[in-house]
């Protein structure tokens, strides 16, 4: 019989001036991880990775061309299990070589994979069982968004992009302050949003390009005077370029979710109507949840609920009546972007859901409730659509008139 062992590691990394980046990690103390009585304290030395880009030209390109953003990783480990070990070679090999292998080998097989079509096996298998002909599948070999999953899309006012489906949050709800929150901390499922999600747009701009909704062409002004919706959420994404791109979400209410007298009618009805920025700021919370993804995806995410406002600078547009904008710069941290750069490069592979709400800081805002949430299907960037030029005068007097 032998004990488990555990470890606590110190982490390091840097950035050289080739674009290497190297990554360790030893063994330190820490008050607050003593060691455990059921457990043996092993001892790492050194372990560490060593990432090394591709040698590139004075140009900037490489061999393998200039899209090209794979690299070589190198792992080294030293450490001592310390204690007594029955079977030293074979513990090492179970517990930590063949591990950390499959690591290194996942890491290649994301890179490589981002070389090929995707396209879902399973979708594929269970077509093929159902009685669909190789023909039928070969006339569409990389369905995608909704399709992809069984459900029909709308054809009027859906947006411009497909890549996403409404959250099951009946099914897969998400965790919210209850309505004790602020003296037990507790938290409770929520699993209903109080906007439903319609519609949502990819664009490629020149530019950031911030209050959308004022353009006449924008989907905002169909969902309300051809659909006959009373109120719509613009949750709207500036990422940073060139290219830049604008991806924009719309939410529209269900009956009696504004409605005061409740926990988040009263605070939706405040965050809007609010001129305070720092109060919007401080109040509008982002939740992410990476449903189907790469492990490094997952872990670069989280599933932390975020106050955005205290991260990125957000902006606040609206007509009083019928819309509300709210702009999140992704620009606007450095950290951000590098997820944001994570992110992309794993996204056809990806299914990851984007929920908000307004944070509950006070009793009488409690509990929470999500006010809407989307979720991204192997979001493909490369079907943005360029936002098309506007006269600068119908512009202007569409926000002479918001601002009104």
């Amino acid at each position: 019989w032998t004990k488990a062992r555990d470890f606590v590691l110190e982490r390091y990394w840097m950035t050289l001036e080739n674009g290497t980046v190297v990554i360790t990690y030893r063994s330190v103390p820490h008050p607050r991880a003593p060691v455990h009585p059921s457990y043996v304290r092993g001892n790492i030395w050194m372990m560490g990775f060593l990432i090394t880009p591709q040698v590139r030209t004075s140009k900037g390109a490489c061999d393998e061309g200039p899209q090209d953003t794979s690299c070589w990783v190198d792992m080294c480990v030293h450490f001592d299990p310390e204690g007594w070990l029955t079977r030293m070679p074979k513990y090492f090999h179970q517990r930590w070589a063949y591990p950390l292998l499959m690591r290194l080998v996942l890491l290649r097989d994301a890179v490589d994979r981002r070389k090929y079509v995707t396209v879902d096996p399973q979708l594929m298998f269970s077509a093929l069982q159902s009685g669909a002909s190789t023909s039928m599948l070969a006339r569409a070999p990389s369905v995608k968004g909704k399709k992809a999953l069984g459900v029909e899309e709308p054809e009027e006012n859906t947006g411009t992009w497909g890549d996403w489906i409404n959250v099951p949050l009946d099914k897969e709800p998400l965790q919210v302050r209850g309505p004790n929150y602020l003296t037990d901390k507790a938290k409770i499922e929520c699993k209903e949003a109080a906007f439903d999600m319609v519609a949502a747009d990819l664009f490629q701009t020149e530019g950031r390009v911030v209050h959308i909704a004022s353009r006449p062409d924008n989907l905002v002004h169909r969902l309300i005077k051809d659909d006959g919706h009373q109120f719509v959420f613009v949750v709207h994404f500036t990422l940073p370029g060139p290219p830049y791109y604008s991806l924009v979400a719309y939410f529209v209410a269900k009956p009696d979710s504004m409605t005061v007298g409740n926990s988040f009618g009263d605070l939706l009805n405040k965050f809007l109507n609010s001129e305070s920025k720092s109060f919007r700021d401080g109040c509008f919370k982002f939740i992410p949840r990476v449903v189907s993804g790469n492990f490094f995806v997952r872990k670069a995410v989280g599933t932390t609920p975020a106050i955005l406002g205290k991260k990125l600078a957000q902006e606040y547009y609206g007509d009083g009546e019928t819309y509300f904008e709210l702009v999140v710069d992704v620009g606007s941290s450095s950290v951000a972007g590098s997820i944001l750069g994570v992110v992309k490069g794993y996204a056809t592979s990806l299914e990851i859901d984007l929920a908000f709400l307004l944070e509950g800081q006070e009793e009488e805002f409690l509990p929470e409730k999500i006010l809407g949430a989307i979720r991204l299907v192997k979001p493909d960037i490369t079907k943005a659509v360029p936002l098309p030029d506007y006269p600068l005068s119908e512009l202007a007097q569409t926000s002479s008139k918001s601002a009104k």
